[in-house]
């Protein structure tokens, strides 16, 4: 404003949400969920109302660049998140574990457990089935999957995080031949969402997964026009078969899913959707 204006002080007023951004925590009974785009990889936030995990962290490339330091703290700062409770490497692929020292650095005090810790630089405690976390009305469960000697895929720490409105399975990279027992281990609940395995790899995602959790939604966590070919045709194709409706962050971006406590589960938010903008992603 011109010199002499009054209040034209007020206006550094304006630069507030800067420092101080909005930050919409859930209500007891409830959480947000978080499928961040880090690529050919996956990265999972869980928020509670006075808890956080985070499920995965996205690759570590030779290149050192760091999908922990680039995607994930990013994003944890950005939602206000000062403590961390539960850091969980799913298994060692470093698609899944190579952001995972970054996140452990900034967040030193956060618990640390993996489905293959023998294979981690960084100090883990094995996930064991029966495991579980009850924060703000949200219990966390580690589900059975691969024992130790077991492929590595099969070996990754499933968990079942179940809100009064809502619930989310967080699967890594299972097989077909692993889900069986997974499914076998879900009680009757509230609607389900799922973290689709193994990227969408037509190892995974069995008739008998989409049968046994019947989800609501889908979340897909690839990259665009990956190698892999991931999400696989056939694989779309069963899920649209079961009319399961899917998103995937290769073309959403990060996808924010919210489970209220008092009624079923919604997306708020496909970050890619909101910043079209190449430059702002």
């Amino acid at each position: 404003m011109p010199r002499g204006v009054p209040l034209r002080w007020a206006g550094g007023l304006l630069f507030l949400p800067l420092v101080l951004p909005v930050r919409d925590a859930p209500a007891q009974g409830g959480f947000q969920l978080w499928t961040l785009d880090v690529g050919q990889g996956l990265a999972v936030l869980v928020r509670t109302e006075h808890h956080a995990l985070v499920y995965d962290a996205g690759a570590r490339f030779p290149s050192d660049f760091d999908m922990g330091e680039v995607a994930v703290l990013p994003s944890l700062h950005a939602l206000g998140i000062r403590q961390l409770d539960l850091l969980v490497a799913s298994h060692a692929d470093n698609d899944h574990s190579g952001g995972i020292p970054s996140v452990a650095a900034e967040y030193p005090g956060a618990e640390r457990y993996s489905g293959e810790p023998e294979r981690l630089t960084l100090p883990m405690k094995p996930c064991v089935p029966g495991q579980s976390w009850s924060w703000d009305g949200v219990v966390v469960s580690v589900l059975p999957s691969g024992g130790p000697g077991g492929q590595a895929n099969d070996r990754s720490c499933v968990l079942l995080v179940e809100g009064s409105g809502g619930r989310a399975l967080l699967t890594a990279d299972i097989t077909s031949r692993i889900e069986p027992t997974v499914v076998a281990a879900i009680p009757p609940g509230p609607p389900m969402v799922l973290s689709v395995p193994h990227h969408g790899s037509r190892t995974s995602s069995s008739s008998a997964l989409l049968a046994g959790t019947k989800p609501m939604l889908a979340l897909i966590s690839s990259g665009w026009r990956n190698r892999f070919r991931h999400p696989h045709p056939l694989v779309v194709k069963r899920y649209e078969d079961a009319d399961i409706p899917w998103l995937n962050t290769a073309t959403s971006g990060a996808i924010e899913v919210v489970f209220p406590p008092d009624a079923p589960p919604h997306v708020a938010a496909r970050w890619r959707q909101r910043q079209t903008r190449y430059w702002r992603e």
